[in-house]
């Protein structure tokens, strides 16, 4: 019944906008909605102490409205606006929900992470929050659209319209960014990291950025030491090494290392243990991380997608004689295991730590 009362007044609800118009409304909603991470962050860390700083902060949301201007007079043509402004908008909520929840930066290596997620890890993130995120702020915008319809004036005048408008837009963008470059320079040397909150810019400049690398990554397969050789020392029993990689925890969230909530419960009842805590991740996403791991090279000369086409430590040891296996749990070793035996745990074994769809920890 309510359903059919909302259908009712869904299918008489009607809007014409001029094309322009529509173009000011999406780059002003694009701007505020999905761009709550980036003004908290400068609210945070931009320095308002003088006038000058003041007003870099006060013209920084303009530039970023100019930008979306320019977007989407590009985006608000026939036949492609409604297609492409509902995928931005319902891929922007995604965005912003975990940007604002969890602090995540969307770069190329994010991306890959996301390409490389399990169908378990996925459904983790599936949460009410996350649904109620999305359709506020994106369902029902791309509800609204998917019933305007946009006037559009001649080819002719839209061309001459959008050109002339554009280039308005670029000017004003400029004169700002001109006059407070000094300020900007200074804060976007220490805090780099602004640019990736800029939504949907972020993810429309990495999804192709991590395509591109991986293009790029079409080396021939390289060896790290063909006369790698095992020295053994005089020992009656057999050596055996269990490895246990949990590459997303934080050490500042161990109580081994001081934090206030007992979160390793059993690990404090281990004798001789050592907890390293002046240890950092390669990344924030186990696409980057896990392979890094593993790697022979540092962090600053890290690539996964050269990783793939290189030994790691394990093709050593294996090398050398020993019998390397890689039990799996979590979605995939990220190629670090290609080359070695492994077995991976089938989340519906009936094993006391799967349900069916993921194998925890």
């Amino acid at each position: 019944m309510s359903y059919a009362w909302f259908s009712t007044i869904y299918n008489r609800f009607g809007w014409r906008l001029s094309d322009r118009t529509a173009i000011v409304i999406l780059a002003i909603y694009f701007t505020i909605v999905f761009n709550l991470t980036l003004w908290s962050y400068l609210l945070k860390n931009f320095d308002i102490s003088s006038a000058a700083t003041f007003f870099a902060l006060f013209s920084f949301p303009i530039i970023i409205f100019c930008v979306k201007y320019i977007l989407f007079n590009i985006v608000v043509l026939p036949y492609i606006f409604k297609p492409l402004t509902i995928i931005l908008l319902l891929v922007s909520a995604c965005v912003n929900y975990f940007s604002v929840k969890y602090g995540v930066i969307i770069d190329a290596d994010m991306v890959r992470n996301v390409m490389e997620t399990n169908v378990g890890e996925s459904l983790d993130l599936i949460t009410p929050s996350l649904m109620n995120w999305t359709a506020l702020s994106g369902i029902l915008p791309s509800l609204i659209v998917a019933r305007v319809t946009i006037v559009y004036p001649s080819a002719k005048k839209v061309a001459l319209q959008r050109t002339i408008y554009v280039l308005l837009a670029i000017v004003l963008a400029a004169i700002l960014i001109a006059i407070n470059y000094k300020t900007y320079s200074f804060f976007g040397r220490n805090h780099s990291v602004v640019r990736r909150f800029v939504v949907p810019e972020n993810y429309l400049y990495a999804v192709p950025r991590c395509f591109y690398l991986r293009a790029q990554a079409n080396i021939p397969f390289v060896g790290l030491d063909d006369c790698a050789a095992f020295k053994p020392y005089i020992d009656e029993e057999k050596t055996v090494i269990v490895l246990v990689l949990g590459e997303t925890a934080r050490s500042d969230h161990f109580s081994l290392n001081g934090y206030d909530r007992p979160t390793n419960p059993l690990l404090e009842l281990q004798a001789d243990l050592i907890s390293f805590k002046n240890v950092i991740s390669a990344g924030t996403a186990t696409a980057i991380s896990v392979p890094a791991i593993f790697s022979h090279k540092p962090k600053e000369d890290f690539s996964a997608d050269e990783a793939k086409h290189t030994e790691n430590v394990l093709d050593l040891i294996k090398q050398i004689g020993w019998s390397v296996i890689w039990l799996e749990n979590d979605g995939g070793c990220k190629g670090v295991c290609d080359r070695i035996d492994s077995i991976e745990i089938d989340p519906k074994s009936g094993h006391k730590s799967c349900d069916g769809n993921y194998c925890h920890d």
